[in-house]
């Protein structure tokens, strides 16, 4: 497909899927004060924004009122981080859950969202009111464990869940959607818009941290800082690898802790492979070189020596990288463009 095609039909399917986020958002907000949660991703069946497919994301909408108390309870899994978050239009809050030995925990993960409340489980939501986002992230090593789960359920101290009517339900349903959209558009585009600046300010195939690309692009710091947490780190690669070129990544971990790669298109959307594992990898699926490093390469042809991502037919997107539980200064995984031929010249040395 040419270039200038793919890339307007990959816009057109990033900015459907969010309407159809939207919709089913819409959908769950007919009851008072706490609608039903819905998976971001549908079971895999849709892509989102720079989301990784080992992770399940879960969103809701809740109306806060002063005085009442939430609680957001997330079923039993074998998530090994589990993350509660509350986000409004300049702010985010989030609880951080570890469950270090990856087995299926016994008990449901919760926390209590209220004014002035602090604790290891609960959040103060004192700083939000009317209609707010719940997110919560579940992520696992291995994407089939995120699959076929219960989402999380929100509860209102106080009040039994009641069906909306009338102009209430009508309100409640675009409120939400219009939220909703309004968000994730303004991060789609405000990438878009990074992407369209970034050869005049910061070189093609280097990763770069989302404060490096606020303090270049103002109009998009709000949006970028919204999906950071505070022991994550998240950093992204503008990639332009052509046909006979390979780009080597070197990643050397300052603990062992969770990482990944993910493929995605220029509109931060999954790459369409038909292997879908071959466009994402996590620090427990890839192999370690001797010196305790990881290797990844990443072209449209796997050369043999290792960790690989299929770039299919796409010469230029997007590699979103995270690293959960580390404090302090990311670490910059390393990225050269060789051709294939000098690849295997300098690994034959």
């Amino acid at each position: 497909m040419i270039q200038p095609v793919r890339n307007a039909a990959n816009a057109i399917k990033a900015v459907s899927t969010h309407i159809q986020v939207a919709y089913d958002l819409g959908r769950e907000a007919c009851w008072e004060g706490v609608p039903g949660m819905v998976d971001l991703l549908d079971g895999g069946r849709r892509k989102g924004f720079l989301e990784s497919p080992d992770t399940l994301y879960s969103i809701g909408f809740i109306n806060i009122e002063r005085g009442y108390n939430y609680r957001v309870i997330v079923m039993p899994s074998c998530a090994f981080c589990t993350v509660i978050s509350l986000h409004s239009a300049d702010r985010q809050s989030s609880l951080e859950f570890f469950n270090d030995t990856s087995r299926h925990s016994e008990y449901p993960v919760s926390a209590l969202l209220g004014d002035g409340l602090s604790g290891p489980d609960k959040i103060d939501s004192s700083a939000y009111s009317g209609m707010t986002q719940v997110m919560v992230r579940q992520y696992f090593y291995d994407r089939k464990h995120s699959q076929d789960l219960p989402l999380p359920v929100i509860e209102r101290s106080g009040l039994m869940a009641q069906a909306l009517s009338g102009k209430k339900k009508i309100s409640a349903r675009y409120e939400v959607t219009s939220k909703f959209l309004r968000w994730r558009l303004r991060m789609l585009f405000g990438m878009k818009y990074m992407q369209m600046r970034l050869g005049d300010k910061l070189p093609r195939n280097k990763f770069v941290t989302s404060e490096e690309v606020a303090l270049l692009f103002r109009g998009i710091k709000t949006s970028l800082a919204r999906i950071g947490i505070s022991t994550f780190h998240y950093l992204v690669c503008m990639f332009d690898i052509k046909e006979s070129q390979v780009m080597r990544i070197h990643y050397r971990p300052s603990k062992n802790r969770y990482f990944a790669f993910c493929l995605n298109n220029n509109w931060m959307q999954g790459l369409d492979i038909k292997n879908r594992e071959a466009v994402h990898l996590n620090s427990r699926q890839m192999k370690m070189d001797r010196e305790g490093g990881y290797t990844l390469y990443v072209g449209n042809q796997d050369p043999g020596l290792g960790n690989f991502l299929d770039l299919g037919d796409c010469s230029q997107g997007v590699i979103s990288f995270r690293e959960i539980g580390t404090e302090g200064e990311a670490r910059r995984p390393h990225c050269e463009v060789l051709t294939y031929q000098n690849l295997y010249e300098t690994s034959n040395r």
